[in-house]
């Protein structure tokens, strides 16, 4: 009798169940180690979307940087061949305009202008008819429709320039630091510095990349 007894309270314990609390404890962690994944996740995720626009405003840099570095280098003669357009020193230091042979093989002026909320740099270009480039045309405002002066714009950094970027700074013959005098003398420009400084996101607290240039101008006289 003893035996039988024994053997029927060891089958009914080992049929035995969770209890209600270990339950509940296995729930918790379960939920925990889940919500730990969860934002490990959207951590990385986070991470991944900051890289690719870090990328995107650095290769938008550069591209940008090439296409004006490879204008200015070739502007062309005679002495006011390049131009800072300044009613005041800093809008002389983002807004600057080059006579230079056009895409399509003409004579023609090119114009990079920062807007006026700061926040896009466009290029402009018309044509030069006469082939003479003696004096760049009235700019304008700096717009991204044709003004009356058949200015043509197209925006290359639009709405992530960071706000107070100052482009360009200029060495010319008598003097080699930015001074009032160093802008009002166009024909005195030699080199042009370019310090190009683009957002990761339109956002006004997003990080700025900063991308620095400088073109000696070949085609003045000595």
């Amino acid at each position: 009798m003893t035996a039988i007894h024994e053997t029927a309270s060891d089958e009914r314990t080992s049929e035995d169940g969770f209890t209600l609390v270990e339950l509940l404890v296995a729930m918790t962690l379960g939920i925990v180690v889940l919500l730990a994944t969860l934002q490990a996740g959207d951590l990385l995720r986070t991470g991944q979307q900051k890289s690719s626009r870090l990328t995107d405003a650095q290769e938008q840099s550069r591209a940008v940087m090439r296409t004006m570095t490879t204008e200015l280098r070739q502007a062309r003669g005679p002495a006011t061949n390049i131009s800072p357009v300044a009613s005041t020193d800093a809008a002389s230091r983002s807004d600057l305009i080059a006579s230079v042979y056009l895409p399509d093989g003409s004579t023609g002026w090119v114009r990079y202008c920062v807007t006026s909320d700061g926040q896009s740099l466009l290029r402009g270009q018309v044509t030069d008819a006469t082939g003479t480039a003696t004096a760049p045309p009235a700019p304008g405002t700096c717009a991204t429709s044709e003004t009356s002066g058949g200015w043509r714009y197209a925006a290359l950094v639009s709405g992530r320039l960071s706000a107070g970027s100052q482009l360009f700074d200029y060495t010319t013959t008598t003097c080699t630091t930015y001074t009032v005098a160093c802008t009002r003398t166009a024909a005195a420009i030699r080199a042009v510095g370019i310090q190009l400084s683009v957002r990761e996101s339109s956002s006004s607290d997003a990080r700025s990349l900063t991308t620095r240039s400088a073109v000696t101008l070949r085609n003045v006289p000595a």
